[in-house]
């Protein structure tokens, strides 16, 4: 299928602009962008429904509970090992 679409002067220079820095088409990176906009969409919808239907009380119930096991040998992280967040 195939959609002609008209876009402001300004919005289609910038998306030429970054397609050629993306080392594509203008009609892979529209392609890419609106994937991704589609994408970005039903993400938000998986998460809502899920929140509508979650226990708060129950999750921070399960958050309380004593801790499980000790750590074991071998858990330990991997030497030069560096937090990133």
């Amino acid at each position: 299928m195939s959609v002609n679409i008209q876009l402001p002067e300004m919005l289609a220079k910038e998306a030429e602009n970054a397609a050629k820095a993306a080392g594509e088409s203008i009609e892979a990176f529209v392609t890419r962008a609106v994937a991704f906009e589609i994408e970005r969409e039903r993400t938000g919808s998986f998460f809502a429904e899920r929140r509508a239907r979650a226990d708060v009380a129950k999750a921070l119930e399960l958050l309380d509970r004593p801790g499980g096991e000790s750590p074991q040998p071998g858990d330990e992280l991997p030497e030069g090992y560096v937090r990133t967040r």
